[in-house]
């Protein structure tokens, strides 16, 4: 009777310990496969937004443009998917929910920062394994990893049950009106396809000298000419330079400066000024960057034109070829309460002759771009026309080992993605 106890005692107890040991074996199981899970996840993540976040990478430096003293920039619009069919973004984007499929493009950099080619990267889900393929459109190819012709496939990883993409809502669309909403804000007139502006000097105080606008009654394009130099034979510094500026007012405005345009900034919000600047076939192919000074900015206009405390100037540079660079862009926000304030141009000259170029200013445009904050909605597709305005991503997917899932979840700024009209 005792050793059936005893026997009875010891099933019990080898029962409880081996049911023990399975469960802390299929736990440990489980939690190594939900570790390998998140790994692979989160090193896709780090590796598509990589990609992302160059999309749309568009200029870059040519050796054969520039100088002994500068670097010549050429733009590369095969960067764009489409300009014929006005689809000037750098993406196309195929959704189905579980398994999309996004193909960027962007230039491939050297080391130094010149072009070596532009690239076509896809990403995307076939019978749950994530691949990404690279193709040259253009330039020097990787006949191993991104060659011209054919794109080039790798398996990325497999057992990937969701591959979500979804584009944040642009703060402004092709068809928003003004004002009060997401939109254009300069020219103040709700016809989009009106792009006629004025450029009104400033002159006399602080070495300000009178720059000569034409046409000086407004239009979609304004030349500047008449400036002065301030080289003196040595390239040495000039204490307090001579400095031309002017305003951007409404085509439809009269009289000086102090005409010009006052807009209306809110706090934390954000804003872009966008123009074009033609290549000129004069002097002003003379300019170099990093002596001669081009800027444009806002200035309040109350009194004398100052400065917005946190909104610096955006220093640029012509074209030196007659493919030009495309539309400029400038973004930015403002701490300020209710600020009330014009858009201004301000140029300085420092070589010998480019003073005598005539540059021009096309296409002048201020929109309001919305909050910070990127907005994004499952189940929203941009237009084709709205493609360019996109600016972040956002990356959802699924990974499964052993039945067991790892999730990520990541936001991808995408700032160069596209240029607006």
């Amino acid at each position: 009777m005792e050793l059936m106890v005893y026997i009875a005692i010891m099933g019990i107890i080898v029962i409880v310990a081996g049911q023990a040991f399975s469960n802390s074996t299929k736990f440990r199981v489980r939690n190594q496969s939900m570790i390998e899970a998140n790994e692979v996840a989160g090193n896709i993540a780090a590796l598509i937004k990589d990609d992302v976040a160059q999309m749309g990478a568009k200029s870059a430096i040519d050796p054969s443009k520039g100088t002994a003293n500068t670097d010549g920039f050429l733009l590369q619009p095969l960067v764009y998917m489409d300009t014929t069919n006005k689809d000037s973004s750098s993406f196309n984007l195929t959704r189905n929910g579980v398994s999309d499929s996004l193909t960027l493009r962007r230039i491939q950099y050297s080391d130094t920062g010149t072009f070596v080619r532009i690239e076509e990267v896809s990403w995307y889900s076939r019978n749950n394994i994530l691949y990404r393929s690279c193709k040259t459109i253009d330039g020097t190819a990787d006949s191993t990893n991104c060659p011209k012709g054919t794109a080039v496939a790798v398996e990325m990883a497999d057992s990937v049950h969701q591959f979500k993409v979804i584009p944040s809502k642009p703060g402004i669309l092709e068809n928003a009106t003004v004002p009060g909403v997401a939109g254009r804000i300069f020219p103040g007139t709700s016809n989009l396809a009106d792009k006629s502006f004025r450029l009104i000097p400033y002159y006399g105080a602080d070495h300000y000298a009178y720059t000569t606008v034409s046409p000086a009654s407004g239009s979609s394009s304004v030349s500047l000419t008449g400036f002065s130099t301030n080289f003196n034979g040595s390239e040495t510094t000039v204490p307090d330079p001579v400095r031309h500026m002017v305003f951007a007012g409404s085509a439809e405005s009269t009289g000086d400066w102090n005409t010009c345009q006052k807009l209306s900034f809110k706090k934390d919000s954000v804003y872009e000024i966008s123009f074009e600047m033609p290549f000129g076939e004069d002097e002003a192919r003379m300019f170099r960057a990093g002596i001669d000074h081009f800027a444009v900015g806002i200035r309040t206009v109350n009194g004398n034109p100052a400065m917005v405390a946190d909104v610096p100037d955006y220093y640029y540079y012509p074209p030196e070829n007659e493919k030009g660079i495309g539309i400029r862009t400038m973004r930015f926000s403002t701490r300020t309460e209710n600020l009330q304030a014009c858009v201004a141009f301000t140029f300085a000259f420092f070589s010998p002759t480019v003073n005598m170029g005539r540059f021009s200013i096309s296409g002048l445009q201020v929109r309001y771009l919305g909050e910070e904050n990127y907005v994004f909605d499952d189940a929203y597709i941009p237009e084709r026309k709205d493609k360019k305005n996109v600016r972040a991503f956002k990356v959802d997917f699924v990974v499964k080992k052993n039945g067991e899932a790892g999730n990520a979840s990541v936001v991808i700024p995408a700032p160069s993605n596209g240029v607006r009209g």
